[in-house]
């Protein structure tokens, strides 16, 4: 609501989405796949501007949750609509197998304090790949596709 201030969690961290208990680190489990909220913004940048096909995964607590390239593997774009509920505003939950991949190449650094963590670049290796042109950024390494989820998604 306008005014309203931004809530904090429990452990002292803001909540990033609005109407929920979602802060940077929290976790979500669809069937068997588990994300990490993490926000990473040029992951925002690739997967939520216009132009860039998204499969709809579920709804969920008001929001939507989309893969994009329809490919869960390269995590998931959440749409819920800001504090003062006047936009749509974009977050990003990371595949939980990559996220652990990325704390372990860290040797144990973790979180930052706010929850975040330095995920490398898309067109870095390790990580998702590849961006815009029509491309395939599930790709990884050499270029082949992702294998098949179940309901139809991708991972690499």
């Amino acid at each position: 609501m306008p005014g309203e201030e931004a809530a904090t969690a429990e452990n002292g961290r803001p909540i990033v989405v609005p109407g929920t208990k979602y802060v940077l680190g929290s976790t979500l489990q669809i069937a068997e796949h588990k994300f990490v909220l993490t926000d990473v913004q040029d992951r925002l940048q690739a997967y939520a501007q216009p132009g860039v096909p998204m499969a709809l995964i579920t709804e969920h607590r008001g929001t939507w949750f989309f893969a994009p390239y329809n490919n869960m593997a390269l995590g998931l774009v959440q749409m819920s609509l800001n504090l003062e509920r006047d936009k749509v505003v974009p977050h990003y939950w990371m595949y939980e197998p990559e996220y652990d991949e990325i704390l372990q190449r860290q040797q144990g650094g973790g979180m930052d304090a706010n929850g975040q963590i330095q995920a490398p670049p898309l067109n870095a290796g390790g990580g998702a790949q590849g961006q815009g042109g029509g491309e395939d950024p599930g790709a990884q390494g050499g270029g082949e596709s992702g294998t098949a989820l179940e309901g139809g998604q991708t991972s690499s």
